[in-house]
């Protein structure tokens, strides 16, 4: 891989959780300009170094990817750990989503479910939301259930300054993780019961 063409991937990558329509994927990371952006791009070296660790593009691309959505947008900052983590939970992504969810619906059984994934009742952020800050849950579950709900669309403006950020990342971010509808659908209507099944059984407990 040309070093120019790891600029090119990674500038796609930048533009696709940038403010605007640009789909990384759609134009398989290519961008206007980029060859007279390489030429004038000060620090090459840090590109040389992505190059020549990543020669193949799946590979580059999955790590940029994998700092991005963590939080780290310059590629000289871009750390193995957040691609080895990012790995490992791609790796388990419907384990984790069984986790998460179950977490979230089977402990919290006073909650309603809009409590739980839309708004809570106080019009603040919702506990799956709260849950994700404080790194209870996986991103990516909760973009497996935006893919399977659209929830993060159904979702108030909560804020003017953090959330917008946080809502687009979720959104773009959803074009890069694999999803199969009946397969989550399967798994969530069954932590659903199980959950219903557990507030019952709580209920009949108290008589």
């Amino acid at each position: 891989m040309h070093p120019g063409e790891a600029y090119e991937i990674h500038a796609a990558l930048t533009m696709h959780f940038a403010p605007g329509n640009f789909d990384a994927i759609k134009y398989n990371f290519k961008v206007r300009n980029s060859d007279t952006r390489w030429k004038n791009y000060p620090r090459k070296h840090v590109y040389n170094k992505l190059a020549e660790r990543f020669p193949v593009k799946k590979d580059l691309i999955e790590f940029l990817l994998a700092n991005i959505v963590t939080g780290v947008t310059y590629a000289g900052d871009m750390e193995a750990c957040n691609y080895l983590q990012w790995c490992g939970r791609k790796s388990r992504l419907s384990y984790q989503f069984v986790l998460d969810m179950s977490t979230l619906l089977c402990y919290n059984d006073t909650l309603e479910f809009d409590e739980i994934f839309i708004q809570s009742s106080d019009g603040s952020r919702p506990l799956m939301m709260a849950a994700l800050s404080a790194g209870d849950v996986s991103l990516e579950s909760v973009v497996l259930f935006h893919k399977l709900t659209d929830v993060i669309n159904k979702m108030p403006d909560f804020d003017s300054i953090v959330w917008p950020d946080e809502k687009r990342l979720m959104l773009q971010y959803a074009a890069f993780l694999p999803f199969d509808r009946e397969k989550y659908f399967s798994i969530f209507s069954n932590i659903m019961n199980s959950a219903k099944t557990q507030k019952l059984e709580k209920a009949d407990n108290k008589v």
